[in-house]
């Protein structure tokens, strides 16, 4: 028998409004580790959604390499596979790069090298902004250790496309011509010159800026995750996941965490009640804004809030009669 809630997310195709906060991942964790990774996970949202410079939306997070070979997230310690996924083309194209970028290259890698994968606005992807992921090797307590950041970018993808033939003709390796296939790649290098970025991204990575920014945002995320662990103890329905992250992040932007303007106005409140407009969850863990286009007409079996047989194709502004609005149907 079909589980009701795997009926509803194929009646509803949450692969075109992927949901950024995905808080029923977490239910998985201990009540202790639970907190932890949420905090982490929201600190990250609202720093790279955050409606601040580029420079101040740098997300770091750190990957240990045991000597069995095991690339672990050292936030939630777990294998970093474990969340890639393959369920379209652009999906494929984001593992591969990560695969490439924690797997090949980074084992690859020596002491003070960097390894850096390109991912590109617009092409196959919903991404309004670019994203250049760095990460620094080092060794600590007899592991290799990624010291890694997200860096956002208004940077064209044929901008990002020259960053990386500088790095490939450096090597001499066929150039890449399509700037959707720098998604699959990661690069190693021993330094970090030929990076021309439209920030100061590097400069306030070396002072140390980013890391300060996040430890400030998940010492305020983390006595909302507390709350949100025990609320997902009791979490059945899918209204019960989405009103628990509504509330967090909420919560969040009352703490001063603002976020950018919404991509798809409208939504925040109604189709997905948490949803932060239409940001996404990239590959390598980004949260990216995307551009998921205009409105339009779906058919929709049932109603995803009291579950009621709609059958029909209904148009965005369609109100249940359980009282919810369907602002969203992208």
């Amino acid at each position: 028998m079909v589980d009701r809630q795997e009926k509803i997310n194929s009646q509803f195709d949450f692969t075109e409004t992927k949901k950024v906060f995905d808080t029923a991942i977490y239910k998985k964790y201990s009540l202790k580790k639970r907190s932890w990774v949420i905090a982490h996970d929201l600190a990250g949202l609202v720093i790279e959604a955050g409606d601040r410079n580029l420079e101040e939306r740098i997300n770091p997070w750190y990957i240990a390499i045991t000597q069995e070979g095991k690339i672990i997230n050292l936030t939630s310690r777990e294998e970093v596979a474990v969340n890639f996924g393959n369920n379209n083309e652009l999906s494929s194209a984001e593992t591969a790069g990560a695969i490439d970028f924690y797997y090949q290259k980074a084992k690859q890698a020596k002491e003070n090298e960097f390894i850096i994968s390109f991912s590109p606005s617009g092409g196959n992807s919903p991404y309004k902004e670019s994203r250049i992921n760095i990460a620094k090797v080092r060794h600590l307590l007899g592991m290799k250790v990624l010291e890694c950041y997200g860096i956002p970018s208004k940077l064209s993808p044929q901008d990002l496309l020259l960053l990386a033939d500088k790095l490939l003709i450096k090597e001499g390796k066929d150039l890449i011509f399509n700037p959707d296939d720098l998604r699959q790649a990661a690069f190693l290098t021993s330094n970090l010159d030929f990076l021309d970025l439209d920030s100061k991204a590097l400069e306030e990575i070396k002072k140390g800026a980013p890391r300060k920014i996040k430890s400030r945002a998940v010492w305020d995320a983390l006595p909302i995750a507390k709350q949100m662990s025990i609320e997902l103890e009791f979490a059945v329905h899918e209204r019960d996941y989405i009103r628990s992250g509504a509330a967090a992040e909420r919560l969040m932007q009352e703490k001063g965490w603002k976020i950018n303007t919404y991509a798809c106005p409208g939504s925040l409140n109604q189709e997905l009640e948490f949803r932060f407009g239409n940001y996404v969850m990239d590959g390598m863990g980004n949260f990216r804004q995307a551009n998921l286009g205009e409105k339009k007409a779906k058919y929709v079996k049932e109603c995803p809030y009291c579950h009621k047989v709609i059958e029909k194709k209904i148009e965005p502004g369609y109100q249940c009669s359980c009282g919810q609005v369907f602002e969203g149907v992208c």
